[in-house]
């Protein structure tokens, strides 16, 4: 690598207050039928419309260059409570999701999206260590911590 030496190593942290989204990217997808009755695969109208709002979303936090080298990356996805939950488990104010979306259909929707707004410089090949945690919580959002190593 031909990183200068006065290069330190950047930290990427942001929170987006929103209701995250449930769809994936494997969800979105859906085979279709064109007019002469050939069979392909494409998006749903739904899936489209949620990458774009996930695109949106993601767009303020953009870094200026994209991130270079191995990064670690660290992922809160947080849905806000069911209206069935218990206030024993909302004072809690976090507790494991453990219902659709997948974890991983959920993460690589967003590195798709984070891909496609250059977050990475090569790709999100980049991320050699993640974590995702999936929750139901009070404060309710996406939180992603990324850092250069």
């Amino acid at each position: 690598l031909d990183i200068p030496l006065d290069d330190k190593p950047r930290v990427v942290k942001f929170h987006i207050p929103c209701h995250p989204p449930k769809a994936t990217h494997q969800s979105a997808l859906r085979v279709f039928k064109n007019k002469a009755g050939k069979t392909f695969v494409g998006k749903s109208s739904k899936g489209r419309q949620t990458e774009s709002q996930l695109l949106l979303l993601l767009e303020p936090h953009r870094p200026k260059t994209p991130l270079r080298g191995a990064l670690k990356m660290k992922v809160l996805w947080n849905f806000p409570f069911r209206k069935s939950e218990t206030k024993k488990n909302k004072a809690l104010n976090l507790i494991p999701c453990h219902t659709r979306p997948d974890c991983d259909n959920l993460l690589k929707f967003l590195c798709d999206c984070m891909e496609r707004l250059d977050f990475f410089e090569t790709g999100d090949a980049q991320i050699y260590d993640i974590q995702f945690i999936k929750s139901w919580a009070k404060t309710h959002g996406i939180t992603i911590t990324i850092k250069e190593q």
